[in-house]
């Protein structure tokens, strides 16, 4: 398994992330230093493991409403990592757990720090695979096999696409208005990482005509303006017998909603 491992900065801390079987990893030690978790002892500078440290805020984050399976069992590794490996620098975790520890830290800085890794992670996906200097460094009869074999390797991939957009067409069409987008949060979820109680969470958003109350069973909905400027989205989840509108706030949601906050008296 071949680990490439480089090093990115945030507001002069250096970070560790390797990318693994095309997942991105950040170092634990690193986003524990951006999201303050620290403390000087004897001059030094400790990281804060225990009492309103790492741990703590990882089992907090495992218990939150909408955590899925899969994001259960990688807080559940990072947990067993910390606390039975001899050397905790050497941990690693996902860039979506990485941001949801800087959310739980309600600090100004934690929250730079989960938008530097919202940036990084979208400059991954546009950062391009280029050949270049692996095709210069080719003879001309490696180039011409080269070529006939990315354009058979281009007819398959197309192949494929076609055959994956036409599965999932009829998916896509009945989820025009409901979009789900990976690492929305729940309302409640939200109020939480903000240190705000739910009702007056949710009275806020309402008093800022974000969030309001509608129909006769009176139930909570966005704004279309929110909706359409990407601060929430409206997810449909699906019971037994019918489905129900559920409204989530983006990372754009939350940021923006947080500078609120700290301009209002609440």
């Amino acid at each position: 398994m071949m680990n490439n491992i480089k090093t990115e900065t945030f507001e002069g801390q250096d970070i560790s992330v390797k990318t693994t079987e095309g997942k991105t990893l950040i170092n634990l030690v690193h986003t524990a230093k951006c999201c303050g978790l620290t403390r000087i002892q004897n001059g030094y500078t400790k990281i804060r493991w225990t009492d309103r440290g790492i741990t703590q805020k990882l089992n907090l984050i495992r218990v939150s409403t909408g955590v899925d399976k899969v994001h259960t069992s990688d807080i559940a590794y990072v947990l067993d990592e910390i606390e039975n490996t001899n050397d905790r620098n050497s941990i690693y975790m996902s860039t979506w757990l990485s941001k949801r520890l800087a959310l739980e830290c309600h600090s100004e800085k934690a929250m730079r720090y989960k938008n530097f890794l919202v940036d990084m992670d979208e400059a991954q996906q546009l950062k391009p695979v280029g050949k270049l200097e692996q095709y210069l460094s080719m003879s001309e009869d490696e180039r011409g096999l080269a070529y006939f074999q990315n354009m058979k390797d281009s007819k398959i991939e197309i192949a494929a696409k076609e055959e994956q957009i036409a599965i999932a067409a009829p998916k896509v069409a009945a989820h025009d208005t409901y979009i789900e987008n990976e690492g929305t949060t729940l309302i409640s979820d939200a109020a939480k990482q903000l240190g705000v109680p739910l009702g007056k969470f949710t009275a806020f958003l309402n008093k800022k005509f974000i969030y309001k109350l509608e129909g006769k069973n009176q139930q909570w909905k966005p704004y279309t303006k929110y909706v359409t400027e990407g601060l929430l989205v409206v997810v449909e989840r699906f019971g037994d017998r019918y489905s129900v509108p559920q409204t989530r706030i983006t990372h754009k949601g939350i940021n923006t909603i947080y500078k609120m906050l700290k301009d209002s008296d609440l």
